[in-house]
């Protein structure tokens, strides 16, 4: 019997796909040990990808980001206490969440689809849709166009122009099942829509000094490693020496570095605004006390 979805189903979904990532090697770092310290840092890194429209509106409502306000710096100052709930759900130590859009950020975290959860149950009723189409849907009148008796051309003429025409060579007596053209159909669609989406280099990662492009692969990659591409990050963020002969100020008298410690407790020196790619923490603007007290004494 095929189960309703649900609010409660959707939260299990959720889950199963966490658990079933975890146990496939598919997720790795803060994600798979989970702390409400690392899905603090996780939601800091989120926020540097290119999220929709739909994502971020919701990491906004869980943080309860008000007009006006940075989502940078809110997340920042959020109590990580409020992530215990998240990881004691996604651990089975309770059975729900009572706060929607906690589901929702985890959902967005772990890349589950459908999401939101007017997708997911929208999904559900596009199935009803697809399982009580009628028959009629397709005119299953056969027009033999070859004379040749034994290996007859078939043509099916669909009378919804949306689903297909199909043309084919077969034999008179054989029975054509439309539900294996149908699935055959979208089979092939679909793994040819993976392939397309998957050759694509989507993703870069942190390479010494620079963002490099990548394809998804956590064969190759650690997936903290992974983040979603950004011409802006390959082209505009890199990591320098800086020293006296360094433009620190653009000619208006904006900040041109930006610098953060990384995990050694060193300084280091970036051309763009953002999070240090190594500790995900914020970058900060470039002051002329910096520049004399650390980089250059005469300046």
């Amino acid at each position: 019997m095929k189960t309703v979805k649900t609010d409660k189903s959707y939260k299990d979904d959720v889950r199963k796909k966490y658990i079933n990532d975890k146990e496939n090697g598919i997720i790795g770092g803060d994600l798979r040990n989970l702390t409400p310290g690392g899905l603090k840092k996780i939601c800091l890194n989120s926020i540097d990808r290119n999220l929709s429209v739909e994502d971020r509106r919701t990491i906004e409502k869980f943080f309860e980001l008000k007009s006006g306000e940075n989502l940078l710096v809110k997340i920042k100052k959020y109590d990580i206490d409020c992530f215990r709930p998240i990881c004691r759900f996604l651990r089975k130590k309770t059975e729900t969440i009572q706060q929607h859009y906690a589901i929702e950020l985890i959902a967005i975290i772990i890349d589950f689809n459908p999401r939101p959860y007017n997708r997911y149950y929208k999904n559900e009723l596009d199935e009803k849709v697809i399982e009580n189409e009628d028959i009629e849907a397709f005119d299953t009148t056969i027009n033999y166009i070859s004379e040749n008796e034994a290996n007859p051309d078939i043509i099916v003429k669909s009378k919804n122009k949306k689903i297909f025409a199909w043309y084919s060579s077969a034999s008179a007596m054989n029975k054509i099942s439309f539900k294996i053209i149908i699935a055959t159909i979208l089979i092939v669609t679909t793994t040819l829509f993976t392939i397309t989406i998957n050759s694509k280099p989507n993703w870069m990662i942190w390479k010494d000094d620079h963002y490099e492009k990548v394809n998804f692969n956590l064969n190759k990659y650690d997936f903290n490693q992974l983040k979603l591409y950004q011409k802006d990050r390959i082209l505009n963020f890199k990591l320098i020496e800086a020293n006296c002969d360094t433009t620190f100020f653009k000619e208006d008298g904006s900040e041109n570095i930006w610098y953060g410690k990384n995990k050694k407790g060193k300084l280091e020196y970036f051309t763009g605004f953002g999070l240090h790619p190594e500790t995900a923490k914020t970058l900060k603007k470039i002051t002329k006390h910096m520049i004399k007290k650390y980089i250059c004494e005469t300046y």
